[in-house]
């Protein structure tokens, strides 16, 4: 069994790919960003004609890869199926939570208010002599 497949460049990113080595030829001195923002305004001007071979590359590859997913899926038991599953609904909760912690920010809500346990621990942590963080954490729980 195999590692899950890896998903297809896509057609801005495939030609980027291929303008990137020849804008560094041509300017060998300039960065990394401002390369990439050439290309990006390349792209930008590029005739539909010419984007749709990019797109209809990706869309190949997209389906090969569509095909080696569900290949890669009917090689996997329940249990790991099931594991994969439980993943994903973490990645997107944790996506989620970020969101909406990110929004919050930006509404300018404040944060909750440190419980006294917090407040003790911090004060005590700093006062306490150990050299190690764990060793730190073990002495102000014992008090």
């Amino acid at each position: 069994m195999g590692s899950y497949p890896k998903k297809p460049m896509s057609s801005y990113l495939r030609f980027s790919t291929e303008q990137l080595p020849k804008f560094k030829a041509k300017h060998p001195d300039a960065k990394l960003s401002e390369l990439v923002r050439k290309i990006a305004a390349l792209w930008r001007e590029l005739p539909e004609a010419e984007k749709k071979v990019y797109e209809a590359d990706f869309k190949a590859e997209w389906k090969a890869y569509k095909e080696a997913v569900s290949k890669y899926k009917e090689q996997l038991t329940p249990s790991q199926l099931m594991g994969m599953e439980k993943e994903a609904r973490q990645r997107r909760l944790k996506k989620k939570a970020l969101v909406k912690r990110r929004e919050l920010i930006l509404l300018g809500k404040p944060k909750r208010p440190r419980s006294a346990y917090n407040i003790y621990v911090s004060e005590s942590f700093q006062e306490a002599k150990d050299d190690s963080a764990q060793g730190k954490l073990k002495l102000v729980n014992e008090a």
